[in-house]
């Protein structure tokens, strides 16, 4: 492969990432940039602790939460307590029965007593953030009562923390 001038201008290690971006690296392996005999760096994106972004289920038209997914709640609060930079964004969604007003109220209840829990396992409200979609982002479009469990949920964001203004 041949780069282009102006991309040899750059350094030697940019250049090779853009060639491996253009030859089109296999999505099994990231790519492994050698700087030197004894230094490698691995070129990846950080992933989320799973507990952080797995979701929560509801019961129909509840908003309680249910005693088995308090687990899935127990296990987010060490982690945000061990980092008080981390910010969570609570989606709140319904399945597609009752109004679309109805289930957009019920998403946010949802959201909101998801927050309250971690709020008790001592999180602060201000890292937490709430909103519903109601029934407009389904996981499993079907019309049955397996499709509908999955649809009554909770899903988590994170939140990138806020960076300090430069002066």
């Amino acid at each position: 492969m041949v780069l282009p001038m102006p991309l040899l201008l750059f350094r030697p290690a940019t250049a090779l990432i853009v060639a491996l971006a253009l030859a089109g690296c296999s999505k099994s392996k990231p790519p492994t940039i050698s700087r030197g005999p004894a230094q490698a760096v691995r070129e990846t994106a950080p992933t989320p602790p799973a507990p952080l972004v797995r979701e929560v289920h509801f019961d129909f038209d509840r908003a309680d939460i249910r005693p088995q997914d308090r687990s899935v709640l127990d296990a987010k609060i060490p982690l945000l307590r061990a980092d008080p930079s981390i910010k969570l964004r609570i989606d709140g969604h319904t399945d597609s029965r009752g109004s679309r007003e109805y289930n957009q109220a019920l998403g946010l209840r949802r959201a909101n007593a998801t927050k309250r829990y971690l709020v008790s396992g001592g999180i602060a409200a201000t890292r937490l953030e709430t909103r519903s979609f109601g029934e407009d982002h389904p996981v499993d479009p079907q019309a049955n009562e397996q499709a509908w469990a999955k649809n009554r949920r909770t899903e988590f964001q994170i939140q990138a923390p806020a960076t300090p203004a430069r002066r």
